[in-house]
């Protein structure tokens, strides 16, 4: 197996040609700049909604770009949105990437040096703290010699005392703005000295290899942050030889930047000055983002009338046709759920999923309601078996609409399930049901009345809607 198979082996969204493609594209893009005279960098943006693998893309894109010999920096900016300048969050991840590269050239080493010294007078606070500083200075000095001469009376001096404040003021502004003037020529210096010595560091590496960008998360963040990170991209980072790859949920990134701007702020054409071009993620194939999203519980101990767990539950996503984010969703509630179950005994997956999807759709849980909205083709068939699992003529099927009605009456009495389950049938949901709650009572004293514990099901799930995925943020 190749190594880069062994790094998309778990590529269960088909996102490998993707990126294979993507890094021809980039690497071409880059080239054609270099041989048009242009600055050779790129910034591409890869659009996909929540849950559709964009971290898991990143992170494997990332790991191939490495094994074929491009520098490669990550940089998480949701996690990095405490500092005050994104800048030095990024330039921090490209000093990790490029660290490993020193000790086998030195000329990398010199010139990565330059690179950071020339950095600094870059940095927007120290700019502000310097205008502050500025004008705080020349307040405070070289006017009182304008007044030094002469005696006066106090109602000279009080006068004197009124235009000089004046005087003061408008010669140290004056003083202020040559100095701030000069001060923003050399920022302005810098940034042009700190791209150049940035690509210079990239053509040292290979003329061939790229220094790879990628930016995970950027639609968590605080929109002043990522407004911040984007700006100083497109100001510092335009150098030769460098690529930014952001993955971003761009509707979100907008409706956020939107929201720091106010209504009537155009998001999406913002947006579109820091981004050479974007590329949609191709939405995953249904089937396959099923086995996706649902891998960890597949692997979870569940009641279930089907053997394959992950059958179960590809039956009911597409008998209830949920989207992409419905599914993710559902995934989700049944997971906190599990987490919650503390019974030996499995919980009932019939009685489960149907829950689940409830709380998803509507955004409560209501058990008189349930059966009603569960869809008919909402079933399974198989050979039929003996009660001693021999396949006999004839097919079988399993209603979970129907089933569903049993499964709550017994859940809400072990008496009922107790009657109900006297006597033996041939019949596979019968049957199911019927051992689904016989281990509650089969050799235990049952008191009179009492309960399934898989009555416990609804304020679970009831439970599990209260959490707010971290995906559903503002920012």
């Amino acid at each position: 197996m190749s190594a880069n198979a062994d790094i998309w082996e778990e590529d269960l969204l088909s996102r490998r040609e993707e990126a294979d493609y993507l890094e021809s594209f980039l690497s071409k893009q880059v080239s054609k700049r270099r041989k048009d005279g242009q600055t050779a960098s790129y910034v591409i943006n890869i659009d996909a909604d929540w849950g559709e693998g964009k971290s898991f893309f990143l992170e494997r894109f990332s790991r191939q770009l490495k094994a074929r010999g491009h520098v490669v920096a990550n940089v998480n900016a949701w996690r990095d949105d405490h500092t005050d300048d994104p800048f030095v969050a990024v330039l921090s991840a490209i000093d990790e990437a490029i660290k490993p590269l020193i000790p086998e050239n030195v000329t990398v080493r010199d010139r990565w040096k330059k690179v950071k010294e020339s950095a600094l007078p870059t940095m927007g606070r120290v700019f502000a703290g310097a205008t502050r500083a500025t004008v705080k200075r020349y307040l405070d000095s070289e006017i009182d010699d304008l007044f030094a001469d002469g005696e006066s009376s106090s109602v000279d001096e009080g006068l004197a005392a009124g235009a000089k404040e004046g005087i003061r003021q408008a010669f140290a502004l004056s003083k202020a703005t040559d100095a701030m003037i000069s001060k923003f020529n050399q920022q302005r210096s810098s940034i042009d000295q700190f791209r150049e010595r940035m690509g210079h560091v990239v053509d040292c590496i290979s003329q061939e290899k790229l220094l790879f960008v990628l930016i995970d998360e950027l639609d968590r963040c605080r929109p002043s942050y990522a407004i911040a990170l984007l700006e100083r991209i497109k100001h510092l980072f335009d150098a030769n030889g460098v690529v930014f790859v952001f993955a971003t949920n761009s509707s979100q990134l907008q409706h956020s930047i939107v929201g720091a701007y106010g209504p009537n702020f155009e998001g999406f054409r913002y947006l579109q000055r820091f981004f050479d071009i974007t590329y949609d993620l191709q939405a995953p194939d249904r089937s396959n983002f099923i086995e996706f999203v649902f891998k960890e519980i597949n692997s979870r101990s569940l009641n279930c009338p089907v053997e394959d767990i992950m059958e179960f539950l590809r039956v009911a996503v597409g008998s209830y046709n949920l989207n992409l984010r419905e599914t993710q969703k559902l995934s989700e509630t049944i997971e906190y759920v599990l987490d919650g179950w503390v019974h030996q005994i499995d919980p009932e997956i019939v009685f489960l999923v149907p829950l689940a999807i409830q709380l998803i759709r509507t955004g409560r849980v209501n058990v008189e309601n349930l059966v009603a909205e569960i869809p008919k083709n909402f079933s399974f068939s198989r050979a039929r078996r003996s009660e001693f699992g021999n396949v006999i003529r004839g097919t079988d099927s399993f209603s979970v609409k129907s089933a569903l009605g049993e499964i709550i009456k017994m859940s809400e009495s072990l008496d009922y399930a107790i009657e109900k389950s006297s006597g033996s049938s041939r019949d596979w949901q019968a049957r199911y049901i019927s051992n689904a709650f016989s281990r509650e009572y089969n050799g235990v004293p049952i008191k009179q009345g009492s309960p399934s514990i898989q009555s416990r099901l609804p304020s679970l799930v009831a439970y599990a809607g209260r959490f707010s995925s971290t995906d559903e943020h503002d920012g």
